[in-house]
């Protein structure tokens, strides 16, 4: 098998959680859920990685909304996570539409986590363009708390995997920007209305517009299309909207 990066961890630095490889173990549970999330949160300030934002849910282009895990805003840059507690031995690559989670009894395909991601740092950049800072660095990453991680990728893998993609970047932004990009992440989740509720609904709508046919961005439909990889659905009002519908 051709280098695949295999992130496993032999002794975590969170000092008081002892981790060999994976899975990673809280006490003595797995982490899952909002357990994982709140582990990650609370060693995300621990160690150092910014001003951290949990559990928000941001309005953006074309009326969307994205619920993020966690934010790090730091003088590196921001940082989007989302948190996966999937368990077994997990194989994907960035450009593969669903990856593969293979657990003793059975085995899953689920959404590409990368190419979620890459949806809530356009959501992060979006809010940014809108309030004055264009030119932040967003960055994301994938972190799995349980599982066995196979993927040549760098943005996925275990939070000491997350810590050491953290470390490598160089210190681009003031102290007082950071502190003003935190402010207005902060406040556009105190003033969100939009409940965790709304934004399942949100995505459960544009799913069923896909389905029909129908373009999530600007409700022109999707039409049949022909590219040098096949056949494939396309926006008819391209090339002013470029969505594609996944096969």
């Amino acid at each position: 098998m051709e280098a695949w990066v295999i992130v496993l961890i032999v002794l975590s630095v969170l000092g008081s959680i002892a981790c060999f490889g994976l899975p990673i173990y809280y006490g003595n549970q797995k982490l899952s859920g909002q357990t994982g999330e709140k582990y990650v949160s609370r060693y995300l300030q621990k160690l150092g990685c910014g001003e951290v934002i949990n559990n928000l849910i941001l309005e953006h282009a074309e009326g969307k909304t994205r619920q993020l895990d966690h934010i790090a805003v730091s003088a590196k840059g921001l940082f989007v996570i989302e948190t996966k507690d999937r368990s077994g031995i997990i194989y994907g690559e960035e450009n593969w539409h669903e990856w593969v989670q293979v657990t003793k009894t059975n085995e899953y395909k689920f959404y590409n986590p990368i190419k979620q991601n890459s949806g809530q740092v356009r959501a992060i950049e979006y809010f940014l363009k809108n309030n004055g800072f264009p030119k932040v660095p967003v960055f994301g990453f994938v972190i799995f708390l349980n599982g066995e991680v196979f993927t040549k990728t760098k943005l996925a893998g275990t939070f000491v995997g997350f810590i050491k993609y953290f470390q490598c970047k160089d210190d681009i932004l003031t102290p007082d920007v950071v502190d003003e990009i935190y402010k207005k992440l902060q406040a556009a989740k105190d003033n969100s209305t939009v409940s965790g509720k709304q934004h399942t609904k949100n995505v459960k709508t544009m799913l069923d517009k896909i389905e029909n046919n129908i373009c999530p961005r600007c409700n022109s439909n999707l039409v049949p299309r022909k590219g040098r990889y096949g056949e494939f659905y396309g926006c008819s009002k391209y090339p002013s909207c470029k969505f594609v519908k996944k096969q």
